[in-house]
Order: structure tokens, then sequence, then C-alpha cells
């Protein structure tokens, strides 16, 4: 499959960016902000790595597609536009919600 449904309307929390994908106090998050600020994300600019997970699915393929007891889940891996240009592989996690819109629920490194 390619292509999320309705990902222009997708839902991404910045609370989800600036207290676990970027901080380095979040147990399960420091991993990855240490990951993520090597490539040029910061923790003072949020909106930047935003952008750039809300993108990622426009320019990448799903490799996984699940259906779940909450929605259907889309995994979507490789590129993500990186402030340095270097733009690493990922792996983002997507689930439609009861409106049928995606919901973005996780990144990680794509290894």
């Amino acid at each position: 499959m390619n292509g999320i449904p309705n990902i222009e309307n997708a839902i991404l929390y910045l609370e989800k960016v600036t207290d676990y994908l970027l901080s380095d106090a979040h147990p399960d998050g420091r991993s990855k902000s240490v990951f993520l600020k090597r490539f040029g994300f910061l923790q003072t600019e949020p909106q930047v790595l935003v952008d750039a997970l809300k993108a990622h699915p426009t320019i990448n393929i799903i490799v996984e597609t699940k259906f779940t007891d909450y929605g259907i889940r889309y995994v979507v891996e490789c590129s993500i536009r990186s402030p340095d240009g270097r733009n690493p592989c990922i792996r983002t996690v997507w689930q439609e919600n009861n409106s049928g819109l995606p919901v973005f629920i996780t990144a990680y490194p794509n290894s």
C-alpha cells in the first residue's frame, strides 16, 4: 500500500515531540532524543520535527498495515528530512482514530 488515507489531516500532538521524542529526561524517549539531535532536531525548535514527521508518510511507503482493536495501524519507513540534510532512515507509526484521521503514535530509528 502506498499512502495513508487522510494524511493531510494527520494529528500530531506537540507534546509528543517536546515531552517524549526530544526529551533527554523521558526514560523511553531519551535514546530517540539523542538520535534525532544528531541530525539537527532541537528541543527548542520542536515544530521542525513536527513538520518533518508529518511529511514522512508523504515521501515514504507503508511497510506494514495492521488491523487492531483501536483502528488501522500503519508503519512507514525510511528517510526523514532532517535539518542537517543527512535524512536518516526512521520508522513512524500512525493509527486511524474513530473519525478516520491518522494519529501519530511514535517514531524510532530504523535499524
